[in-house]
């Protein structure tokens, strides 16, 4: 019941941070910078401020590339969307790069992420058992049921000489997809994806826990549920088959 409480939750937080993607203009867009609570050991006051991403060039060679830039997290970020002279967007973290291109490859082949919808970034900050971790939440650019497929890349942060890149998906993603949730002391993803076989409206969520330099999937422990909605269009989860036990 608590794990279905929190998908619950993860619902909700979606629908709260990427149903509108941030308003755009020429000279950049703002994004919301959280320190982000992980656990009860690891928790901290939530920490919330309006910083802008601000549009400039860099130059490679003879071609100017368009950039976004956030400094004042106090880690250098940089995004390189998609453009002439870049078939697939890049991150920048102090000034190590952090290719997506092959990082999200779904099962008919299609490679994601490397349009990423910039203005729907949502950065975090976040510790958690003596390390530190940025977060940013975005979408793809698109319409209809493919903005709901959520790409989080996390980058380990802990010592910036040597920054590790975890990117992550689900569908109605967002940070509350991380934390501790069987308790076990390492950090978790739990990621949610369509249980086709089913129809629509029907998801499977499993754990993917970081142990070392990779998050590994135990598929035999998962959730898989039904998602309607109430007259009031609030989200109504049912349980249809439950292999987690905590």
């Amino acid at each position: 019941m608590r794990l279905l409480i929190w998908l619950l939750f993860i619902f909700v937080s979606f629908f709260c941070t990427h149903s509108l993607s941030q308003s755009l203009d020429d000279s950049g867009f703002e994004v919301y910078v959280h320190l982000l609570p992980i656990s009860t050991q690891d928790s901290f006051v939530m920490v919330a401020g309006v910083y802008s991403f601000e549009k400039d060039f860099a130059t490679d060679g003879d071609v100017d590339l368009e950039c976004f830039f956030l400094s004042e997290s106090g880690i250098d970020i940089a995004y390189y969307p998609k453009q002439k002279g870049v078939k697939c967007g890049y991150f920048e973290i102090n000034e190590f790069c952090f290719l997506v291109d092959g990082k999200f490859i779904f099962k008919n082949g299609y490679h994601a992420g490397c349009d990423l919808d910039y203005g729907s970034f949502k950065v975090f900050e976040m510790n958690f058992k003596a390390k530190k971790y940025l977060l940013i939440t975005s979408i793809n650019n698109g319409s209809g049921t493919s903005t709901r497929y959520v790409y989080c890349h996390l980058f380990d942060v802990s010592d910036l000489d040597s920054i590790t890149y975890f990117p992550l998906w689900s569908i109605y993603g967002s940070y509350a997809c991380f934390g501790d949730f069987n308790q076990d002391g390492f950090l978790d993803f739990l990621r949610i994806r369509n249980e086709s076989n089913m129809g629509d409206g029907y998801f499977r969520a499993t754990l993917s826990t970081l142990h070392q330099d990779s998050f590994r999937v135990d598929s035999s422990s998962y959730i898989v549920f039904n998602r309607s909605y109430d007259s009031h269009w609030n989200p109504v989860l049912t349980v249809i088959d439950n292999k987690m036990e905590f």
